[in-house]
């Protein structure tokens, strides 16, 4: 093999093996204007020499050739040395880079920071809540005192209305106020609201039926 050209003996196991540049290119994964370039010896239509080397590499694996004797075979032919640590494949600049744990911190901090912007966002202008707990029902309901407890709980960071007057809940965020019925059907509108408007209406109706 020394006694030949790389170029030469690349044409040769192509004519020995019934193979043409498109079916080497297909099984060896090499465009076909680099192997063209390798069977005209113009190494000056060739990329850098580690990508060579790597080329005829895998040639002498398709051609079930000795690689390390091909590769030297390629360097005599064309006069090539080697440059030891420097001959090596450029960086690749698509690789995945190493993030320092700063921006590791930062990226956390911010996510956090959304989430707690968003929690609060819904804690203050979200849809509030209330339960009424007497009467539960939203039924009509018949009492014979004139006197009736409303009684539930919200939020109690939340504005609540009972018949559009204010009632302080508790701590805890429970209400009760004490309400004078007029004889035949009373209605009860409950509207709870968060700081930035968002409102709740529920709405009760009692029956009062003096005795």
């Amino acid at each position: 093999m020394e006694d030949k050209n790389f170029h030469i003996i690349l044409r040769e196991q192509l004519e020995l093996k019934s193979l043409n540049v498109q079916k080497l290119a297909s099984i060896s994964g090499i465009q076909e204007r680099y192997i063209k370039a390798m069977l005209e010896g113009d190494a000056e239509k060739l990329p850098s020499l580690p990508y060579v080397r790597g080329y005829v590499i895998k040639l002498a694996d398709c051609l079930k050739l000795d690689g390390d004797e091909l590769w030297a075979l390629y360097r005599k032919t064309y006069n090539f040395k080697t440059s030891g640590a420097k001959d090596t494949l450029p960086k690749n600049r698509f690789a995945a880079k190493t993030i320092s744990k700063s921006k590791i911190f930062a990226v956390f901090a911010v996510v956090a920071l959304l989430l707690y912007a968003g929690t609060q966002f819904n804690r203050l202008a979200g849809v509030p809540e209330i339960t009424v707990r007497n009467p539960a029902s939203a039924n009509l309901i018949s009492v014979t005192e004139q006197t009736f407890t409303v009684s539930g709980s919200i939020n109690p960071e939340n504005k609540l209305l009972i018949n559009g007057e204010n009632t302080v809940s508790g701590a805890d965020g429970s209400f009760s106020k004490e309400i004078q019925l007029q004889p035949g059907i009373n209605t009860v509108v409950f509207k709870v609201s968060r700081f930035l408007g968002k409102e709740t209406s529920v709405v009760r109706q009692i029956l009062y039926q003096p005795e």
